[in-house]
């Protein structure tokens, strides 16, 4: 599980790292173009504390946190998952207002799923 999380954590950083090289289009208005600016920004560091907070979450599993521990670094991530996905509406909406074209947005997978692994032992009755 430490694993997963470290390949969150990651990906989480190459997405902030891919966004530095995102510019508002010249064409659209000062104000479009504002507002495309600050969802950049706005979903940079969104990336950057979901990748943070995966980090912790992984080295939580690692050292084998039990209790609140555990749980607080499971709870930040989600609650920077939120954050994430606020950031990513925001952005697409001021990227579409901008004029960029959809085609741009369409959902693609950053992280492989891991393997299903099916446990070997024998149920007891």
């Amino acid at each position: 599980m430490a694993r997963r999380a470290l390949a969150a954590r990651d990906a989480c950083r190459r997405a902030g790292l891919s966004l530095l090289a995102i510019r508002p289009p010249q064409a659209a208005a000062d104000s479009e173009r504002a507002a495309f600016s600050e969802a950049l920004t706005r979903c940079q560091y969104a990336y950057l504390v979901e990748g943070n907070s995966h980090g912790r979450l992984a080295e939580a599993l690692r050292v084998g946190a039990k209790g609140a521990a555990k749980f607080e670094a499971w709870a930040d991530v989600q609650e920077a998952d939120l954050d994430a996905r606020g950031c990513r509406i925001g952005f697409v909406m001021a990227a579409r207002q901008a004029g960029m074209p959809s085609s741009l947005f369409e959902a693609a997978a950053p992280i492989k799923p891991a393997p299903t692994i099916r446990s070997t032992r024998q149920t007891q009755a």
